[in-house]
């Protein structure tokens, strides 16, 4: 599996080198820096960037890694605030409050537990106007939007807009691992701050060699990503709803009622798994679908059957 040692010690490889070069151009970045998951790419990246002073304006919604990082920051210094979610207009209240010192923006580009996906050309444009960084979190937007599958970032044009393009190898990649890229002088910044990296195994070769195979053969045949557009307007269709993304919540509200759902839908063959909290608030568990190029129209079909059913559909909302 290759040497297991620190990335700056023994881990990193002529493999790890090939797949940081494959995925800085994808994202139309110079540096890619690999981490061993999501998680530690996003706690690596904001504790690295966010010194004494710093002040971090973070989504309501963002992934736990994204929150749990803004608290060690909070430790070192830094002041987190976080405003509504997708709410442009609080941010920049926000953001006139602070006019001083470093700033940094962070949001994810299509949120994990709702499917929607955040204003990322506003928000770019808050970022220029108030002189702050910009990092996005485009673990499930990777390989997904963008003409070349950098996320929803190159699909809106702004790519150039964001500092640090943050994603993981776990979701479309169906690996493992996460990524951080940006320009050099952040990637040198981020390289010799960032303890999850820095004191953090290096991801095994035949994990690092499967993303550049996935890489390989998407540029060979996008017909996957072809294919999963097609099965999301099939839905959207059959759901008389205008989906935003692959994930699709259906907000059920409380746990008892969430699980018994998701196990009755388990038992029909379809697995869609409840959400309750920590991973979302406290009375607004949901089942969440998730749909992937590998799912057929026939899957497709005894979802919907089995959602009608059991009078799930009336529920969907985007």
């Amino acid at each position: 599996s290759g040497p297991r040692g620190s990335p700056l010690i023994c881990g990193t490889t002529s493999i790890h080198a090939e797949l940081s070069d494959r995925l800085a151009e994808l994202c139309s970045k110079q540096r890619c820096l690999l981490y061993p998951s999501g998680y530690a790419a996003n706690l690596g990246v904001i504790t690295s960037l966010a010194q004494s002073a710093t002040h971090i304006f973070s989504d309501e919604l963002n992934h736990a890694s994204i929150v749990d990082a803004c608290r060690i920051a909070r430790q070192n210094g830094a002041e987190v605030h976080v405003y509504r979610h997708c709410d442009t207009d609080h941010l920049q209240e926000l953001l006139k409050k602070h006019p001083t010192g470093p700033k940094l923006i962070i949001t994810e580009s299509v949120f994990s537990t709702q499917g929607d996906h955040a204003p990322l050309t506003s928000i770019a444009s808050l970022k220029h106007r108030h002189h702050a960084w910009l990092m996005t979190d485009e673990g499930h937007g990777m390989l997904v939007f963008g003409q070349s599958g950098a996320g929803l970032a190159q699909q809106l044009g702004i790519a150039d807009q964001v500092d640090v393009q943050v994603g993981t190898l776990s979701k479309a990649f169906a690996f493992q691992g996460g990524f951080a890229a940006c320009n050099p002088p952040m990637s040198d910044l981020i390289l010799n701050q960032s303890r999850s990296l820095i004191f953090s195994t290096a991801a095994p070769i035949p994990m690092v060699a499967g993303v550049l195979t996935v890489l390989r053969l998407l540029q060979a045949d996008p017909s996957a990503k072809t294919r999963l557009w097609s099965h999301l307007e099939y839905l959207s269709k059959q759901l008389g709803v205008e989906l935003q993304s692959p994930i699709v919540p259906i907000v059920l509200g409380d746990e008892q009622t969430t699980l018994q759902a998701s196990q009755t839908l388990l038992d029909r063959g379809i697995h869609l798994i409840g959400l309750r909290p920590p991973t979302v608030p406290a009375g607004t568990c949901r089942l969440r679908i998730t749909l992937s190029a590998a799912h057929k129209k026939s899957d497709l079909v005894q979802l919907i059957t089995n959602l009608k059913d059991l009078g799930l559909i009336p529920v969907i909302r985007t």
